[in-house]
């Protein structure tokens, strides 16, 4: 009876996967090639293949909506912020996992205590804040709220994996007369490659999307991310389903690529032992 239920089980499994796959999948394969027909085609045959390759959807998205300067901005802001997590959350892991004081539990406990706040439960604070100090309409102004959102599950990964590392090697690295700083740089950086790969996934795979900040934030178009801008577009050309087509291809095929790209480093992240705790 057991293998005869395992087997069920298993068929039960596939069709499940079948079925999200086909699922997912179905309506990309209909984004995708319905971004390259004008709009009269797609109102005449909304599900069939485009006559041509038509290429002014993309040209008009560039042209009248500036998708390529919020692009710009959401690459910028997405690899700073990364940048800046990364060196925060491995030194604060660090520090967490093998400099052990009295205060050390108090305030890893502070720092985790971010994960429990929400981006939407803070924003008019956020917003107000801002206005205030004259940061809103700026990069700074988004890279500040970026990175204390960011930072606290990076600190939780990297404090997580760096535990794990065997002590002997920092202690021989201490014998031997490496401070602190070095031992970071020429010990725990280098060992500690897979969870960086998987934090810098992590956190600018999270920016790149993030939308809620941006748009609370910023009002002026050569500051905005490109999610705002792509709603903002969508929004006043709402009646050209070609053009919305191609805006939101062009809005998924950069995290579809950087997942393709790095699919191996993230799993490799978790697989290392990046969420043992």
């Amino acid at each position: 009876m057991r293998p005869k239920a395992s087997k069920l089980f298993m068929f039960i499994g596939y069709m499940a996967m079948s079925f999200f796959v086909i699922w997912t999948v179905v309506p990309l394969v209909w984004l995708g090639y319905s971004s390259f027909k004008p709009h009269m085609e797609i109102v005449e045959s909304i599900f069939a293949f485009p006559t041509s390759f038509y290429l002014g959807n993309f040209e008009t998205a560039f042209r009248d909506g500036g998708l390529g300067w919020f692009t710009f901005n959401s690459f910028l802001l997405s690899v700073s912020t990364t940048i800046i997590v990364i060196i925060l959350a491995t030194l604060s892991g660090f520090a967490f996992a093998k400099i052990k004081n009295r205060f050390t539990p108090f305030l890893y406990g502070f720092i985790m205590l971010g994960l429990l706040i929400t981006i939407q439960s803070s924003l008019i604070p956020i917003f107000l804040t801002e206005v205030k100090l004259g940061l809103n309409d700026t990069y700074l102004g988004l890279l500040i709220p970026y990175v204390a959102f960011s930072l606290p599950f990076a600190v939780y990964l990297a404090r997580s994996y760096i535990q794990n590392l065997q002590n002997e090697t920092f202690e021989a690295a201490i014998l031997d007369g490496a401070n602190l700083w070095q031992i970071y740089l020429n010990i725990v950086l280098p060992m500690s490659r897979p969870i960086i790969a998987t934090i810098g996934i992590f956190t600018f795979l999270g920016i790149w999307n993030e939308f809620s900040l941006a748009l609370a934030l910023t009002s002026d178009d050569t500051v905005r991310t490109l999610p705002v801008g792509i709603n903002s577009l969508l929004g006043g050309l709402q009646t050209d389903y070609g053009l919305q087509m191609a805006t939101l291809l062009y809005g998924m095929l950069p995290l579809i690529v950087f997942y393709i790209i790095f699919r191996k480093e993230l799993l490799k992240g978790f697989g290392s032992g990046s969420v043992k705790g």
